[in-house]
Parts: structure tokens; sequence; C-alpha cells
């Protein structure tokens, strides 16, 4: 067979070859979103009982506005859809890195690593699911996330309705690594056939738009056909000027997040798992800019089959802060992995993190 032939028999089989089928019925989708750049948890899930608290909080308070979630706790008023989501979700309290300091880039790549070095936990998670083809792990991103980073072959597209080759670009690639047998070739190569599949999807099958709201939409359609992991990301949450209340950097950033969010559960419909964390909180009181500054405990989310819906960690109080300036961390990134690690049957994927109790049923 000459390396025509063969190419034209390689391009015939990935023309049929269906996107992934999901290998287990117990096995839920797994969607991970990371808010980059430091959510400030307590304008989002505000206490409402602490009046220190809220004198700390100045002009950011928000406890005033806030959608009741228990009688001591409160949701940001951008979040009217999600609020109605928590009846079937959990709000993570508390939630933050090991790391000491105030970095984004330490504490994001620490939150993506679950924990421990090399490769990212979302890999991890891939490679003890047995997941082969890089259709199966997708992240709807620019450029590959820290937590894909590792053996577990993944998908990296952003617009997955976008040829980002045309059939002529594809044949020269394929010439190029055609024939080796160096492992970076053959992802290469396996990368190639995912592009193909998607591109012979009918037309529709993704939203086109170029928005934000667009990728969590997209999300749901790659679980519809198939895909297991999902990552996603929005950014534009280091509110360190004008943050604001009900209007102000961080209400228009929940606005986005609470239409996201909302088209990915709705979409997903109760069948898979998705878990939201920000790398950090910011400060109890407000700076010289109107705005917040690094800090340590935030707020997460957590949404899918078995999770325990309703309030998880304790509520952050006056008397209680790190450095007399932050709400503290009371359950780690690797903590919150460990508990969907244990409840999916992952195996300890985070070295030895103590996982969160009373997660998941």
């Amino acid at each position: 067979m000459n390396r025509r032939t063969f190419l034209a028999g390689l391009a015939a089989g990935v023309a049929l070859a269906p996107l992934p089928a999901r290998a287990a019925a117990t096995r839920a989708p797994l969607v991970l979103v990371v808010l980059r750049g430091a959510m400030d948890g307590l304008s989002v899930a505000p206490p409402l009982g602490d009046a220190s608290l809220r004198a700390l909080r100045g002009g950011l308070d928000t406890a005033g506005v806030a959608l009741p979630v228990t009688p001591g706790l409160g949701l940001h008023p951008a979040l009217a859809r999600t609020h109605r989501h928590l009846e079937a979700g959990a709000l993570l309290l508390g939630v933050g890195p090991t790391v000491a300091g105030r970095s984004h880039f330490e504490a994001q790549d620490e939150l993506e690593r679950g924990g421990l070095r090399g490769t990212g936990w979302l890999s991890r998670v891939a490679s003890a699911r047995g997941l082969t083809d890089p259709l199966a792990t997708v992240a709807l991103t620019p450029t590959l996330p820290v937590a894909l980073g590792g053996p577990a072959p993944a998908l990296c597209i952003e617009h997955p309705g976008e040829r980002t080759l045309d059939d002529a670009g594809i044949a020269t690639a394929r010439r190029l690594y055609a024939g080796s047998t160096d492992p970076a070739a053959q992802r290469a190569l396996a990368g190639l056939d995912a592009l193909e599949r998607l591109s012979r999807l009918p037309a529709g099958t993704f939203d086109p738009k170029r928005d934000e709201v667009a990728a969590f939409r997209n999300a749901v359609r790659l679980v519809e056909q198939g895909t297991e992991l999902v990552f996603l990301e929005l950014g534009s949450w280091d509110t360190h000027v004008r943050q604001g209340t009900t209007d102000g950097l961080l209400p228009r950033r929940l606005a986005v997040l609470d239409e996201s969010l909302d088209a990915l559960l709705t979409g997903l419909g109760g069948r898979a798992h998705v878990l939201v964390l920000t790398e950090f909180g910011r400060t109890v009181g407000p700076n010289g800019s109107s705005g917040t500054d690094h800090g340590h405990g935030s707020v997460g989310f957590l949404f899918g089959p078995g999770v325990v819906a309703g309030v998880h960690g304790p509520t952050p109080r006056a008397d209680v802060l790190h450095d007399q300036r932050d709400v503290p961390v009371t359950a780690t990134h690797a903590q919150v992995l460990a508990a969907l690690d244990r409840a999916l049957g992952h195996g300890d994927l985070t070295g030895g993190a103590v996982p969160v109790p009373g997660l998941f049923a």
C-alpha cells in the first residue's frame, strides 16, 4: 500500500468514526469551570447576621440586597438563576489554596493540578477513567489549561463549530506525521482525527457565537455527542478597582457567570457533575480604589448526581479572619477535588488530600 492509498483509507476511517461513546451509564460527565482572577466570595455569598463583618465591608457590603440561601447567608442578586439551581446544588464556603502567598499563578496552578506537582488533575481523571480519545476530554479555551497537562489525550478548541484547518491543511499535517512512531506525532494524528470528526457533525451542532456564554452552551453539545470531561474558564475577577455591589465590575461579571451557568446546568439537566472554583478570595475590607485585594478563602459551586444540596463550610465571621483581613481557607481545592474523586470512583488523585465531608450522599 503506498502512502496516498494509506492516507485515503485513514481519512475514510475518520469520516466514519463516531465521537466517544459513554463508557458506563453510572459514570457521569464532569465539567470543571475555573474563574480566573480571584472572585470575591464575600460579595457572592454574604453573611447576613454579622454586623461587624458588614461594617468591615463598608461600601462593598452586599448583604442588604442578597437573595436568601439560609437565614444567615445570602447570594448576590446578579446570580438569580444560579440561586434557583442551588435547590439541587452545593454552595461551598471557605474554599482556597494551601499556598501561603497571594499569587494568582501559584494558586491557579495548585487548583488545576489538584495539589500535586506534574500533571493536571483533569488529565489524571481522564487516565483514571481510561479515556484514550481526544474528543473524550476537551478544553473550550484558546490554550491548553494546566488541568489537562499530562499524558492523557485531550483536545483544546475554543470554537468547536469552526474548522481550524481546511482539508489542504489537514492533508499537509498528515504527510508531516505519517509513518512516525514518535508519541508526539501519534498524538498529533489523533488530534487531527478528532478535528475531522468535529467538522463532520451536522451544521448547527455548536453555537457559532464567539461570546463567553456560547462556550458553556457548546459544553452541553459536546456532552450530548459523548464528551466526558470538559474544561471551561471565565476571567476578569481581579476586582482591585471599582468592584461595585449592584453596579460595577463584579456584578457585571456575575451576570455573565449566571447566564453561563444557567445555560450549562439547564442543558445538562442534572446528568453531569459541574464544579466551579476560583483561585482564592479577596480582602474583607475595601482598598483605596473601591475594590478589594488578594485574599484567601472564597466560594465555589458543585452540581450533579448525588450532590448533597445546601451550604457546605462555616459561614465567615469578623472574629475569625486570616491575617485579620481575609476569609480563612477551611477547605482546600484539593480537598474538594478529592471528594469528587472518591464519589466518582477515580481513586486518590490528589496525593492523599482529605475529602471535604458531606458533599455526596
